[in-house]
């Protein structure tokens, strides 16, 4: 049978223990929370290097709704595929993603007076 100061230091270490796990728990959810608010930080200055939100990126939810007419080269022309303003071709979610610079990363539009309309990831309230 156990002595009473046995009993007494065996509640007082489990005790200690839930204490020091329970402020560890908390300790681990401040990591994750301050880990979060750095990502989206980093991610906010990285989407424009300026350090502003960009509501025009692809990975936050915005899409290309049209544009006009891109300067693409073909080696075959499909002549029996009309192509409208309503058409949104693949390479034009380029514009969306930031490039900073790297090659390969546009999306060119036939003459000096091509439009692109974007649909904003969320409504912007100045």
């Amino acid at each position: 049978m156990k002595n009473i100061i046995e009993v007494q230091k065996e509640f007082v270490s489990r005790k200690i223990e839930r204490e020091v796990n329970h402020r560890f728990e908390i300790l681990n959810e401040i990591r994750m929370i301050v880990r979060d608010i750095v990502e989206k930080e980093i991610q906010r200055h990285a989407a424009d290097g300026l350090g502003r939100v960009n509501y025009a990126l692809r990975s936050d939810g915005a899409m290309i709704v049209k544009h006009s007419e891109p300067f693409i080269i073909r080696r075959v022309i499909r002549w029996f595929r009309k192509i409208t303003l309503t058409t949104v071709y693949r390479d034009s979610k380029k514009i969306l993603k930031p490039s900073f610079g790297e090659p390969d990363q546009c999306f060119p539009l036939k003459g000096d007076n091509g439009f692109v309309e974007i649909r904003l990831s969320t409504t912007i309230i100045p």
